[in-house]
């Protein structure tokens, strides 16, 4: 086949269609890229900011709230044995004359545990269940209520009530619906002849 400057023409055309074929491929490409990229781009993320600026705000909010309040049963905890002490020395009447009242049958009892080959004796007194049936530290004839806080659990508004910690109950007695103090003249439902007599004065048991 002879070569003449004809077929140079067709094959310069050819070449030029296939180069203008290939670039407007790739111009297509990068056009529908940067229209990937400028879709990625225009996403709003706003909500999702908001909605974890909302949360972490929470966060800090609760951990406030927890930090005073740690604060508050701290300062409870270091006035408690003073506002118990108080509760207790004012009802020193009233624990007098349950001694008074039970002091004899008391004395009986030890003689009975002595004979024992322990010591020991079931506490008629309050029937060997360790607990006595009324409490006399409850702000009112055993109502299971702080007396300090009349059942609050807040001092002057908003501060936790040292004597039941918050609680607004009665530190000395059962809660529930009987509300019983200890028995002071046994140990666990038992007279025992090594434990020491009922103290004169209330005391945390």
């Amino acid at each position: 086949m002879i070569i003449t400057s004809k077929h140079y023409i067709i094959g310069a055309i050819i070449l030029t269609l296939a180069i203008k074929v290939i670039f407007t491929n790739d111009a297509e490409e990068d056009a529908a890229k940067t229209a990937d990229t400028r879709t990625v781009q225009v996403v709003d993320w706003s909500p999702q900011k908001d909605r974890e600026l909302t949360a972490t705000q929470r966060r800090i909010t609760r951990l406030t709230q927890l930090e005073e309040r740690q604060k508050e049963r701290a300062i409870a905890a270091k006035e408690l044995p003073d506002y118990r002490q108080r509760i207790l020395g004012a009802r020193h009447a009233e624990w007098t004359a349950i001694l008074e009242k039970n002091w004899a049958e008391y004395q009986q009892l030890l003689e009975i545990a002595e004979q024992d080959h322990a010591g020991m004796t079931d506490c008629t007194i309050c029937g060997g269940d360790t607990y006595l049936d009324f409490c006399i530290f409850c702000a009112e004839s055993s109502n299971g209520i702080c007396v300090s806080c009349l059942g609050e659990g807040l001092r002057f508004g908003k501060e936790l009530c040292p004597a039941c910690r918050g609680s607004g109950k009665c530190f000395m007695c059962t809660s529930g619906e009987s509300h019983m103090m200890i028995c002071p003249f046994c140990d666990d439902g038992s007279i025992d002849v090594n434990q020491p007599a009922p103290s004169p004065v209330p005391i945390m048991r």
